[in-house]
């Protein structure tokens, strides 16, 4: 079963949207969609689920850090570190 959940980013301090991010996750979602990122930092960080995160926007340094199996799908530009020491899952932009 596909649970989605749909989160408005705009003027969300990142560590407070990774929290939602990871609350929802606990909760068993397996979609989760962010609308209006701007600059949030560490979406997807250390992440160990099955879980596919949408980002509809530009997100912050260090995307998908440690992360352990989710899909991150990007529908914008994303800034450098993507990835960083990442050990499992994928990261697709789709962007500039």
């Amino acid at each position: 079963m596909v649970l989605t959940a749909t989160l408005n980013a705009k003027g969300v301090y990142y560590e407070m949207l990774n929290r939602h991010i990871r609350e929802l996750v606990a909760k068993g979602e397996t979609t989760v969609i962010l609308e209006n990122v701007l600059g949030q930092r560490y979406i997807g960080g250390g992440l160990n689920a099955d879980v596919t995160i949408t980002i509809n926007g530009t997100p912050g340094q260090d995307l998908g850090a440690f992360m352990n199996g989710p899909a991150i799908i990007v529908h914008g530009n994303a800034q450098d570190g993507i990835g960083n020491t990442m050990n499992a899952g994928t990261i697709v932009v789709h962007g500039k």
